[in-house]
């Protein structure tokens, strides 16, 4: 282990369950969150709650029921962000065609 990470408390070992924790965590986001959705819409949602679970904002126990939330939510922003660029495309055009 190197010396920075030994004065913080962090060894190999506890790097690793932490690793592995935070890979079983993630899966779970991610079968929680589903299929069915466009996959950059699908990442936004796993990686949102994501953060939230290590930040503390949403316990492990709750992923599932938050997953829905959390799901939605992506999609809403996707879907403004969309409605955003097509707006501005069409303004675009506009503005040439005129």
């Amino acid at each position: 282990t190197d010396s920075g990470l030994r004065r913080h408390g962090l060894t190999n070992r506890s790097i690793r369950a932490r690793v592995l924790k935070d890979r079983t965590i993630y899966r779970r986001i991610e079968t929680a969150i589903g299929n069915g959705l466009p996959s950059d819409v699908k990442c936004d949602a796993v990686d949102e709650l994501y953060l939230a679970v290590l930040d503390g904002l949403v316990d492990e126990q709750f992923i599932e029921q938050e997953a829905r939330r959390y799901r939605s939510r992506a999609i809403n922003m996707n879907d403004s962000s969309a409605r955003a660029a097509l707006i501005a495309r069409m303004n675009l055009v506009g503005a040439l065609v005129i």
